[in-house]
C-alpha cells in the first residue's frame, strides 16, 4: 500500500491461535512498544493492555477457524 497515508500513532497486530494470543504494538518511528503473549480467555489483560493507547491506535486481529465437516 505504498499510497497510504499513516492516521495513527499507534497499531497493534494481533494473531490467535487455538490456546495463545500474540500481540505486538507498534509506535512512531516503527518502533515496538510492547510485544506480548496472553492465554486466549485473558481477554480482560488484553483490554487493559489496549487502554492506554485507545484514542489513537488501529488494530488488526488475524485468526484461522478450522471448521469441522461431516463426510
Amino acid at each position: 500500500m505504498r499510497f497510504y497515508q499513516p492516521h495513527s500513532k499507534y497499531y497493534c497486530g494481533i494473531d490467535v491461535h487455538s490456546r495463545i494470543i500474540y500481540m505486538c504494538i507498534i509506535g512512531e518511528k516503527k518502533k515496538v512498544i510492547l510485544h506480548h503473549k496472553l492465554g486466549n480467555l485473558e481477554t480482560d489483560k488484553l483490554l487493559a493492555i489496549l487502554k492506554p493507547y485507545r484514542n489513537n491506535i488501529v488494530v488488526a486481529w488475524e485468526s484461522i477457524l478450522g471448521i469441522a465437516q461431516d463426510s
